[in-house]
């Protein structure tokens, strides 16, 4: 059972929100433009106000603290780098922070926010993502001559010759939109400042606390080993905390070192679903060059990625969308091309998945046009240009997204999973059930997706493992949790080595002063990085206790093991010895050449090889011919994640995720209008599913070991949600008999798409 459920579900927590009692509060005045010179701001009257401490504009702060903050993911492509300073002297979004209000309370921050006035010149506005590449919106910067940010390509093989002699050439245009993530919790930050000792202590509702803490660093000119930045209890992230570095994440922990007084800023959701990072938006251009047989030959993509203001993750997210348009398909010929577009919108992060479900839409959607124009069975189709399962490693020739190689499949067997899916869903009857329906003037579809994801990335991680004279064993790394059961997962790691039942274990995660350096949760790398490193530093400890152990009994180490809390001897098992009693024993006694006093170990995982996951969605629609709405009759997912450390975990990931991707196939949209100014800000008109939306899903496992760690796992975070548009708008096409190649497909647009036709 997942450990983490206690204490969550009975208020027993401790969220951002819970910390800083003693704190004063901190309030920002956001820009009402979406693109506007601040001409003048005149704060005298907040700053007059009774129990404001502090009002803060771009001028009042130092230099270290007022740069643009930096790009995380550097690369040659870009040639007009753009980031934000903390605050903003030219306004690039509707509700970019102007001015920082402290106050004894957050009522009378807000108070003196209304006092302040602002005198904006309005500059050209860059909304519409094709109007603005084409040159006729923007520029979305001040000066610039145009508001593209990188122009990019790849190629593998030769594409031009495989179109040339391709049976058949296809085209078509991909769309998907703006949404964002929505995690129950909002960002959150408090600090605390202490001028004696000149230590930083960061409490932040962030899903990479360590990285925030090397930033802050930088952008407040402090000794690193002077920061301390942990993040508690999160309540989820989705990719909307992985942001590195927001505003708010300099300005309190800055505030709080002017004031010397604990700062706290809690987010709530009409200014979340105002400034906090979206999920991309791309329109892609897509040609396939085709044989009779339904083999695709050569895929050519030219896309328009929307950045948002900013470039802060550099070119990630649409990087992730070219490495991975192959899908688990065997194609010899890719070309990609993308160009990256400035708007005058919220800047865009990692959302759960990046951009794999962006690239698998693309794929997918391919797929199904190729079965459509050939006239045969869309299941055929993908079977026939699968990577085989007996031709791993398989090398796509694009590069990847993360580091400096290709994107190389390790493992996997995707025409399986495919197979289970067709016969759990019942694709061969299926034609009569529509058939009946249809003379019930009912409206069903069945479609079906399949997809790749590389997980496990890297750089590395680190893990503590350490067995305490109480008999626990404390385990510390520096990814935090937001929700996905790090603390069953790496207990079980670390109890089984060890010998310790998972309860006795005690994991702790994203926090400074116990992993000083890391990376954080996200790209479904917790169970692979985290996991293996957690494996090498307890099976380091398992081999202290031994030795010690066997100095103490005065026996071999070869013929000792650990169980249930002791070490044994196999020949005796009266001779054993508690590891609590080994713990105060190494404790008081010289550690070996190298090693920590006691029985504990730090060891750091760095990834060799990306472990790719994979698997295949299946779905039965209904749609209503009166309404135009959907309901899903049934949903398979088969998923292969490597070796299932937890079934009930990785079922909650999965169904998690299949959740998610209803919500962007079918409700969440995020719209501006022409000036600029964000149509969707509260949750009448931002739309989510209900739980009465999300069907009973039906998983189905598969575990292909990843060869390239020792516990074979594969990331299983995101899969759920990466195939999910993809079979949704196959089923939807089905059902009404009309060409869909965009998301989200609301009721209204399904309807005017039917009419159309």
């Amino acid at each position: 059972m997942r450990r983490e459920d206690q204490r969550l579900l009975t208020g027993a927590g401790r969220f951002v929100d819970d910390l800083g009692g003693d704190a004063v509060h901190a309030a920002f005045l956001r820009s009402a433009h979406a693109h506007a010179r601040i001409r003048a701001i005149d704060a005298e009257a907040a700053r007059r106000m009774d129990g404001v401490l502090a009002v803060y504009t771009l001028a009042d702060l130092p230099a270290t603290a007022r740069e643009p903050l930096p790009i995380l993911y550097p690369n040659a492509a870009i040639t007009q780098p753009q980031t934000p300073p903390p605050l903003a002297g030219e306004a690039c979004y509707v509700g970019q922070p102007l001015v920082m209000v402290v106050a004894e309370t957050r009522a009378i921050a807000e108070d003196a926010i209304d006092t302040i006035e602002v005198g904006y010149d309005l500059l050209p506005v860059a909304i519409d993502l094709a109007e603005t590449a084409a040159g006729r919106q923007g520029p979305a910067h001040d000066g610039a001559a145009d508001s593209i940010a990188a122009h990019y390509s790849d190629e593998c093989g030769d594409v031009e010759e495989a179109m040339r002699t391709a049976d058949h050439v296809l085209e078509l245009v991909v769309v998907a939109e703006r949404a964002s993530g929505q995690p129950l919790e909002g960002r959150g930050v408090v600090a605390r400042w202490d001028a004696d000792t000149g230590r930083l202590a960061v409490t932040d509702s962030t899903q990479l606390p360590l990285q925030v803490r090397v930033l802050l660093a930088r952008a407040l000119g402090l000794d690193l080993d002077h920061i301390d930045v942990h993040s508690p209890d999160l309540g989820g992230g989705f990719g909307t905390k992985s942001f590195r570095l927001y505003p708010e994440e300099v300005l309190v922990p800055f505030a709080a070192m002017r004031l010397a007084r604990p700062v706290k800023w809690i987010e709530d959701r009409a200014e979340h679903l105002l400034a906090a990072a979206h999920q991309r938006s791309q329109i892609h251009q897509v040609r396939l060059g085709v044989g009779r047989d339904g083999r695709i030959r050569a895929l050519d993509v030219e896309f328009l990625h929307d950045m948002g203001a900013y470039c802060q993750f550099g070119l990630l997210i649409p990087l992730v969308t070219a490495s991975g348009l192959a899908g688990p398909y065997a194609i010899g010929n890719v070309r990609v091309r993308f160009r990256a577009v400035y708007t005058n919108t919220v800047q865009v992060s990692p959302y759960r998945g990046s951009s794999a479900p962006f690239s698998t839409f693309v794929m997918e959607r391919a797929i199904d046009h190729v079965a459509r124009a050939l006239g045969l069975d869309r299941a055929l189709v993908r079977r026939r240009n699968f990577v085989p399962r007996d031709a791993f490693p398989h090398d796509t020739g694009l590069r990847a997204a993360f580091g400096d190689g290709t994107v190389t499949y390790d493992s996997g067997d995707y025409s399986g999973g495919l197979e289970a899916v067709l016969t759990a869903i019942g694709w061969r009857d299926f034609p009569e059930a529509k058939a009946r329906a249809a003379g019930q003037g009912r409206l069903l579809g069945i479609g079906l997706a399949a997809y790749v994801e590389a997980t496990g990335i890297g750089p590395y991680e680190s893990a503590r493992v350490r067995i305490d004279p109480n008999g626990s064993v404390q385990v510390a790394v520096g990814s935090p949790s937001s929700g996905q059961g790090h603390e069953t997962v790496l207990a079980a790691v670390a109890g089984r080595v060890l010998g310790v039942d998972p309860e006795r274990v005690v994991v702790t995660g994203g926090d400074s002063r116990q992993i000083p350096y890391g990376y954080g949760t996200y790209g479904s790398r917790t169970a692979v990085v985290c996991g293996n490193a957690v494996l090498l530093a307890a099976r380091a400890v398992a081999g202290q206790a031994l030795a010690l152990a066997a100095a103490t009994l005065r026996v071999p180490a070869d013929e000792l093991v650990l169980d249930e809390g002791l070490v044994r001897h196999t020949g005796d098992p009266h001779r054993a010895i508690p590891l609590a009693v080994l713990a105060q024993i190494a404790v008081a006694a010289p550690p070996p050449p190298g090693a920590d006093p006691g029985l504990s170990a730090l060891r750091t995982y760095v990834p060799r090889t990306t472990p790719y996951a994979s698997g295949a969605h299946a779905c039965v629609v209904e749609v209503d011919p009166a309404t135009f709405d959907m309901r899903i009759l049934r949903y398979v997912a088969q998923h292969d994640c490597g070796p299932v450390l937890n079934p009930m975990i990785v079922e909650g990931q999965v169904v998690g995720g299949v959740a998610h991707g209803i919500a962007e196939t079918f409700y969440e949209r995020r719209v501006y209008d022409p000036s600029g100014r964000p149509v969707t800000r509260n949750f009448h008109d931002y739309l989510m599913p209900y739980a009465t939306e999300i069907p009973r899903v039906e998983l189905l496992h598969a575990e292909t070991p990843a060869p390239g760690n020792e516990l074979g796992v594969k990331g299983a975070g995101e899969a759920g949600i990466i195939p999910v548009s993809a079979a949704i708008i196959s089923a939807l096409e089905d059902a009404v008999g009309v060409v869909i190649n965009r998301t989200p497909m609301t009721p209204q647009e399904l309807f005017h798409a039917s009419a159309r036709c």
